[in-house]
């Protein structure tokens, strides 16, 4: 009886599909430049009932044009069929760009019997940056150009 249970429980999670696909208000990854679409990055969805209690859940690559499909549906851990799943997607790109989709909350789907299909994922547009070690390094080479300069 517990085994039933447990797989019940586990079977009752609510389901978001991870892709942007779906063209009902899923943001694309954006470039540096806030304005192209990036080609080329991976997606890592994170989430949980709460912003306390987010864990990484699925990753994908993208497909170009700022899209990613991963073509499952991800169960959300502590959420209910139908309920509400708090997430957020953190993204990395070749030459040390990441991007992140802050804390958002997403319905989900899974209801009906047999259980239905995830929910569209309907997240806020993620616009590639530098990573802040990137920085550092930059300025850390500038001030290094610097002091060798008033050497010679």
């Amino acid at each position: 009886m517990a085994i039933v249970g447990l797989a019940a429980n586990v079977f009752a999670q609510g389901l978001i599909s991870f892709d942007n696909f779906n063209g009902v208000g899923a943001g694309l990854v954006y470039g540096t430049d806030g304005i192209t679409p990036a080609e080329v990055f991976t997606v890592t969805m994170w989430g949980g009932s709460s912003a306390g209690n987010l864990t990484a859940l699925a990753s994908t690559d993208g497909v170009g044009g700022g899209l990613f499909y991963a073509g499952i549906d991800v169960a959300i851990p502590g959420v209910a069929l139908g309920g509400t799943a708090t997430l957020r997607l953190l993204v990395t790109a070749p030459g040390g760009l990441t991007g992140d989709s802050g804390i958002f909350t997403n319905p989900t789907g899974g209801t009906g019997t047999p259980p239905g299909p995830g929910a569209f994922l309907v997240n806020p547009a993620i616009t590639l940056v530098p990573e802040p070690t990137s920085f550092a390094l930059a300025g850390l080479g500038a001030a290094a150009m610097l002091i060798f300069r008033r050497r010679n």
